[in-house]
């Protein structure tokens, strides 16, 4: 059975700093996806890069449907699907990462191209979050979102059953601080 873990960093540094990576070498994972390493965007505004970034792998998406391979995305697409995946969500309607443009294209990746959303197959109830703001006590009031994501192609998903992806209530204390 294959173990895949995905883990939203929100910083090498400070991961490293809070035992993520003495937490990922002893999770046995085959593959370790991460996320949010900090990188510079070199003055570019993130929205539209974002926007030329869905544009263009869109197209690659479709490419790898075709192929017909089992396929397995992790990443952190900063995308909240459904406003079960963001706590706040009427006040982030016109926020990057809930736009209407954003979640549309998230609707297609899953209707046309036949992707599936792996944590919600996994865990459909509300209020499960991969990421809290380091901010306001957003994780002791628990408001998250979820736009960190694992997706498969439908016939691929199901194998995920036997390994959950990690969420709020299995994530190290060490890693909450």
């Amino acid at each position: 059975m294959l173990r895949a873990i995905t883990l939203n960093l929100n910083g090498v540094r400070s991961a490293a700093a809070k035992g993520a990576f003495a937490w990922l070498a002893r999770s046995r994972a085959d593959v370790i996806c991460v996320q949010e390493l900090k990188a510079q965007e070199c003055d570019l505004d993130a929205q539209i890069v974002k926007f030329r970034f869905m544009e263009r792998f869109f197209p690659h998406l479709a490419r790898l449907r075709a192929c017909g391979r089992e396929v397995l995305l992790c990443g952190d697409w900063n995308i909240a699907h459904r406003e079960i995946d963001l706590k706040n969500w009427r006040a982030n309607r016109k926020n990057s990462g809930f736009l209407p443009e954003e979640r549309a294209w998230l609707t297609r990746v899953f209707d046309e191209l036949g992707f599936v959303d792996v944590f919600r197959r996994l865990d459909p109830r509300p209020e499960r979050y991969t990421w809290w703001s380091s901010r306001g006590e957003a994780w002791a009031k628990n408001v998250g979102w979820r736009g960190s994501t694992t997706r498969s192609r439908r016939r691929a998903w199901p194998r995920a059953l036997a390994q959950r992806q990690s969420t709020r209530a299995s994530v190290s204390p060490t890693m909450r601080r």
